[in-house]
């Protein structure tokens, strides 16, 4: 690409120019739900159980504050090891045969998730959260920008932990 993008072009595909136009814009608003999902969900989960737990309904929070109560770890720390563990599962699944690489990347994901449940070292919901969030990662388009919003779950969290 000789000239400078905006950000919404990184958000188009080559399938969008053949649909209806309002789809391919509605296509591209999922997408950027994803990507604001993709980077900010486990952040959110953090802010919101370390110090804005009010935001959540009080059934839901009675729930959460159950299986928190579980868990040794702080939000933070639980966060950081499932998006760590994930982020090396996506490398060894890039680094793999094609036909083994997604099969270990399934297998590795629900495995590690549900042994870490289990074990008591992260609570269930936020293997959700980070399952979302890593599903939310494979609508972006662009390789890239899909890497460097990868990379910037983390300062978002760190960030998180401290507002």
């Amino acid at each position: 690409m000789a000239m400078p993008a905006g950000f919404f072009d990184f958000l188009q595909t080559a399938d969008d120019y053949y649909l209806h136009p309002i789809f391919a814009t509605v296509a591209r608003w999922i997408r950027l739900l994803a990507l604001v999902t993709s980077t900010s969900a486990s952040a959110i989960y953090v802010a919101i159980t370390t110090f804005h737990y009010e935001v959540i309904p009080s059934r839901l929070l009675l729930s959460v504050a159950r299986t928190r109560g579980m868990v040794p770890l702080s939000s933070f720390v639980e966060a950081l090891v499932m998006e760590v563990t994930i982020e090396l599962l996506r490398e060894a699944t890039v680094r793999l045969p094609a036909t083994v690489g997604q099969v270990i990347g399934v297998v590795g994901a629900l495995v590690v998730g549900q042994a870490a449940v289990q074990a008591g070292i992260v609570s269930p919901l936020l293997v959700i959260v980070v399952a979302i969030s890593t599903i939310a990662a494979f609508a972006i388009p662009n390789n890239e920008q899909a890497s460097a919003l990868r990379l910037l779950r983390f300062p978002m969290l760190i960030s998180a932990n401290f507002l």
